[in-house]
């Protein structure tokens, strides 16, 4: 097809406009480099893009069973390693079953099986361990950094603890050096938060100027992890990356590090009409706007270092999951 000198100009112009928009992102991406480390002991599929998602407010108060099918209790709250986004404990209460009421227990999120949609969440543990689990006053509750504590709970469910692990040296990609994110996946949780606390916290951006609330978390069940804090600002919804979201040094708000005229309607959803967190595409693009690697992809570089002491890439390449 014959074009016009016009038709032309116009398509050449549209042309560099995309290609300008494209290096923009690429130039807002955190530069990364391979390195060897201690294999990830993460379920293999924990880098895997998340194929189902959830509402963190809408598992508060989900109701628990047992494999039987027995009534055990509720969920009353999540806790999570703000450093990396895993998700740790699930915080249960049980009622009056087996005269549990008085106590609440943190189950590490590795023991429960969590249908899609609003069926109970099923805890995989038998009457007798459950009666004799450690438990905690519902006014007391335990410092969740606490290694030693964390191991006790980890052991008495007979789950391996995350950061215990042993495993083998393999090439992982190493991000800048704000990327907390994945390198922590496997350490020892540091920066312990409760779901509770997080939803209704104000949020700033680094200007310090205020840019609303956090009002939900989206969450990947299956694989424990947080995968969007959900920005409340001018009755509009945002989906920020939890990569892109760190807490002051207090812990009193989140910080977010986007100017205000960047929160437009192209990027903002309306409460009742969320996001599918399912859709790779649109995740990649959301994680692009705000500057952030998307943890279920990684780029690996292999470089050769010269005589003369330069390094020069040798391949680079983009890879899916871990």
């Amino acid at each position: 097809m014959l074009l016009s000198n016009g038709t032309k100009t116009c398509a050449v112009a549209l042309a560099a406009t995309a290609a300008m928009l494209w290096a923009g992102r690429q130039a807002g991406a955190q530069e990364i480099r391979s390195k060897v480390v201690t294999k990830s002991r993460a379920p293999a599929n924990a880098f895997e893009f998340p194929s189902r998602w959830d509402k963190a407010s809408e598992l508060l108060s989900r109701k628990v069973t047992n494999n039987a099918n027995e009534h055990l209790g509720k969920i009353e709250d999540i806790v999570i390693d703000a450093d990396s986004g895993r998700i740790l404990y699930a915080v249960l209460s049980f009622g009056g079953f087996l005269g549990l009421g008085d106590k609440l227990f943190a189950i590490p999120w590795e023991s429960l099986q969590l249908p899609s949609g609003n069926e109970a969440i099923v805890l995989n543990v038998d009457k007798e361990q459950l009666k004799n689990a450690p438990g905690f006053d519902k006014k007391n509750w335990p410092n969740f950094a606490d290694e030693q504590f964390a191991t006790t709970t980890y052991t008495y469910y007979k789950v391996t603890p995350f950061w215990k692990g042993h495993g083998e040296t393999k090439l992982v990609t190493e991000r800048g050096p704000n990327d907390r994110y994945a390198e922590r996946w496997n350490e020892p949780a540091r920066n312990v938060q409760k779901t509770s606390d997080l939803i209704g916290k104000n949020v700033h951006n680094r200007q310090d100027e205020a840019i609303g609330e956090i009002k939900d978390l989206s969450i990947d069940p299956e694989n424990g992890r947080i995968l969007y804090a959900i920005l409340g600002y001018r009755g509009k919804y945002f989906s920020i990356p939890w990569p892109a979201v760190s807490l002051s040094s207090d812990g009193k708000y989140a910080i977010v590090d986007i100017a205000k005229d960047r929160l437009t309607d192209t990027v903002s959803f309306e409460p009742s009409h969320w996001p599918n967190y399912s859709d790779e595409r649109w995740a990649t693009e959301t994680y692009n706007y705000y500057h952030v690697q998307p943890y279920w992809t990684t780029t690996e570089y292999k470089e050769k270092v010269t005589k003369d002491g330069k390094v020069k890439i040798k391949e680079k390449k983009e890879r899916r999951g871990s």
